[in-house]
């Protein structure tokens, strides 16, 4: 999904962090945090705002008040020309404030008393807007647009345009709501040079029905610059955590992307995590389409815990991708893990590597313990137009019960360098159809169970069999030994993974396996071998150890003839 420059002029036009595994609670997106005894309603978005001033708004104050909660404001025209830059602003919960300029002065928002406040905005207006605003935060707030349709702005947009390539601090954005915009629902960006922000936290919050109206590189949730293009080091120590997105729909006829669910880019060290992305992307028409979560041009970044499903694009107009999860062009040293991808119009996994006069490396990139499902073009697929160096696909599970294809790769004049690594995971594919494909690429696959389709194609050749597959190209075999399988997996529910509302590893059985299965403690010795970290737990949260890894992205629950084996398999 080649991301090309016309994406600059579009950006700037627009009015952790380790990638260790390590085990996480059960997350669902979206979930707002609700008042508590330690961070009452009418505190929250004090801590970034400490020892400035507050002042009150409420639909039932006067503009002529003081301000403070006994005497609140009315009005988002009074905040605007009153509000010190700096100072925290509290909207009463309940009430809505509609406007025709949004929240446009450098305060801190948060909302007091019961429920949430929203501020309600026309066709012509965002929600908030803060141009070079340091340390301040947007919390427990709703912002409702005009129309996905016919708005003309972001919701909540934070720029950086300041020269001199500066940091600023945050900003934080906690237990919102966003909907109604015909841009961005939820946007940071850095308009000048490498200006940008240090420490962006976007969580807990719901944004959806937005990017309807026109421009390109739109998502319900974006962070990015156009002038920094090709650098990856505008924004750094990013957080997005928690976030439901869905119905970013894109806009016909633009001449890049539109409609993507969360994106992440230009940025160093970020983690996207226990969110859920779906229904994106239906009205795209570009080819170079929208993905659910992703990234390019970008440093240690690490996707972990998400769901994305339903993804779309309009094929019919000549749209493409729709797919699940993509670490695209320009990123480096990054990760996508724990991961579950489903009924997407594209890929469920995407590695996508381009070269264009800025973006040049992609390298050293790991997809594992992820499981996909019924995605319509592939369940993994890796797409080379310039070099790909170093990817690692490891300990997922795929069941292509719609493509039949497992495992799918095209390189339009690129190339593998590096150590490209396919290993340990589980292929079910559908009789009949090719459970992969390879064109014209150089990798090593070994320890990889094959399952459910006996045709390999392999360099425009298709293969009848495992073992002629094997005889004609020398895959799965190690040290003149075959390290492959065909085993059945024995999963639980082949195809039958339903929605699950996040990272949520109780309601995605399907995909455990029943005891006794083969794939228990039989894959490859990655550390011995290639020296490889596999991490410390499956897609279940079951521990995990380099030497005795499962093929797929469960490890099962060992039974006693299969826990401690008299040989346990080394290879």
């Amino acid at each position: 999904m080649k991301r090309c420059l016309v994406l600059i002029a579009a950006l700037a036009a627009q009015p952790v962090l380790s990638v260790a595994a390590v085990a996480y609670p059960q997350g669902t997106a979206g979930s707002p945090i609700p008042c508590q005894a330690a961070v009452p309603c009418d505190r929250q978005g004090e801590n970034a705002a400490r020892g400035a001033s507050r002042f009150y708004v409420a639909v039932s104050g006067s503009d002529e008040n003081a301000g403070t909660q006994s005497e609140p404001w009315r009005t988002i025209a009074k905040v605007n020309s009153s509000a010190p830059p700096g100072s925290l602003v509290s909207f009463n919960g309940g009430d809505t404030f509609s406007t025709t300029t949004g929240i446009v002065v450098n305060v801190s928002v948060t909302s007091y008393g019961v429920g949430q406040a929203v501020v309600s905005s026309d066709n012509t207006a965002p929600c908030i807007r803060q141009i070079n605003p340091a340390g301040l935060s947007i919390t427990n707030i709703g912002c409702i647009g005009g129309g996905n349709r016919t708005n003309k702005t972001s919701g909540i947009s934070v720029i950086n345009d300041q020269v001199g390539n500066t940091k600023l601090a945050g900003p934080t954005i906690d237990n919102v709501t966003v909907s109604g915009f015909g841009l961005n629902g939820i946007e940071v960006k850095g308009l000048n040079g490498t200006s940008g922000f240090s420490g962006i936290k976007i969580t807990n919050s719901t944004v959806h029905d937005v990017t309807g109206n026109g421009g390109v590189a739109t998502g319900c949730i974006v962070v990015a610059s156009g002038p920094g293009y090709g650098t990856n080091n505008v924004h750094s120590n990013v957080l997005i955590s928690n976030a439901l997105v869905y119905n970013c729909t894109g806009t016909a006829g633009q001449t890049n992307w539109t409609g993507s669910g969360i994106v992440v880019s230009e940025t160093q060290d970020a983690v996207i995590q226990y969110s859920v992305a779906h229904d994106f992307g239906s009205a795209n028409t570009n080819c170079g389409g929208p993905v659910g979560i992703w990234t390019y041009d970008s440093d240690r970044v690490t996707i972990q815990f998400n769901e994305a499903y339903n993804g779309r694009t309009n094929t019919g107009a000549g749209g493409c991708d729709g797919g699940g999860f993509d670490l695209d062009g320009g990123v480096t040293n990054s990760i996508m893990q724990y991961n579950f991808a489903h009924n997407n119009a594209s890929s469920g996994f995407l590695f996508d590597s381009y070269e264009d006069d800025k973006v040049k490396t992609w390298d050293n990139n790991t997809a594992r313990f992820n499981i996909s499902q019924n995605n319509i073009q592939a369940e993994f697929n890796w797409v080379a137009t310039s070099t790909m160096r170093s990817p690692k696909m490891y300990n997922n599970t795929a069941y292509a019960g719609r493509s039949g294809i497992c495992f799918d790769t095209s390189f339009g004049g690129g190339t593998m360098d590096g150590t490209p690594l396919v290993a340990n995971n589980v292929f079910f594919g559908l009789v009949g159809r090719r459970i992969i494909h390879v064109p014209n690429a150089q990798m090593m696959l070994v320890g990889n169970d094959y399952f459910g389709s006996t045709k390999f194609s392999w360099r425009s050749v298709d293969y009848m069999s495992f073992a002629a597959w094997q005889l004609a190209t020398g895959r799965e075999i190690i040290d003149g030994e075959n390290v492959g399988l065909t085993s059945d997996p024995q999963i639980y529910a082949p195809g039958g993974g339903v929605t699950v509302g996040g990272y949520v590893p109780a309601k995605l059985t399907a995909y455990n396996l029943q005891a006794g299965s083969p794939m228990i403690r039989a894959g490859i010795n990655l550390e011995s071998r290639y020296g490889i970290n596999p991490g410390t737990q499956d897609y279940y949260g079951v521990p995990v150890a380099a030497a005795s890894l499962p093929v797929g992205a469960a490890a099962g629950a060992p039974t006693a003839s299969t826990a401690a084996p008299s040989a346990p398999v080394q290879r």
